[in-house]
C-alpha cells in the first residue's frame, strides 16, 4: 500500500495498491523482447542457477529441481499478484528463449527500484543496455516518477 497524492501533488492520507500490469503486447526492441515469464522458461532456469555469480544476488534455486524452478517462475508471477512490481523475462529478440531478468519493484511512493541480471553469455552484447532503454520509459509511464538503480558486476 502507497499514500495517495491528490491533484497538486500533496499526500492524501489515503493509501492505494499499485500495480504494474504485464505488457501486452510484450515490450520489444531492435535486440529484446521482455514478456511475462512462462513455464517453458524451466530449461533457461535451469541454466541460469549453474553461475554462481547470480545464484549470490538473486532467487533463483539453489540447488535447481524442476519443482523449485517452476517455483521460482510462480514467485514472479506472484510479484504483479501482490502489487510488488513486475519480473519479466528478457528474451533476445527473434532467439525465443529468455537470457535474463528484468524487475521494477515498488518500494516508496512513485518510485520503483530497477533491477536486472543476464546469463553469462548475453553480457556484453547490448542486451542490458536495450533492456534499460525499453523498459524504463514504459515504468515511467505507469506512474512511476522515479527509479533507483543498483548496480552488480553481473
Amino acid at each position: 500500500m502507497h499514500p495517495e497524492r491528490g491533484p497538486s501533488g500533496e499526500l492524501s492520507g489515503r493509501y492505494v495498491r499499485r500495480v504494474i500490469s504485464y505488457p501486452d503486447p510484450p515490450l520489444v526492441a531492435e535486440t529484446v523482447v521482455l514478456r511475462r515469464w512462462d513455464r517453458r522458461d524451466l530449461s533457461f532456469v535451469c541454466k541460469a542457477s549453474a553461475d554462481a555469480e547470480l545464484l549470490a544476488g538473486t532467487t533463483l534455486p539453489d540447488p535447481f529441481t524442476e519443482d523449485a524452478g517452476l517455483a521460482f517462475i510462480e514467485r514472479q508471477w506472484n510479484r504483479v499478484e501482490r502489487g510488488e512490481g513486475i519480473s519479466l523475462a528478457i528474451e533476445e529478440r527473434g532467439a525465443d528463449v529468455a537470457v535474463g531478468c528484468t524487475t521494477l519493484m515498488l518500494r516508496r511512493v512513485e518510485v520503483a527500484d530497477l533491477g536486472y541480471w543476464l546469463v553469462h553469455d548475453a553480457r556484453g552484447r547490448g542486451i542490458g543496455k536495450a533492456n534499460v532503454e525499453l523498459v524504463v520509459p514504459w515504468g515511467s509511464a505507469r506512474t512511476l516518477h522515479r527509479g533507483d538503480r543498483s548496480v552488480r558486476p553481473f
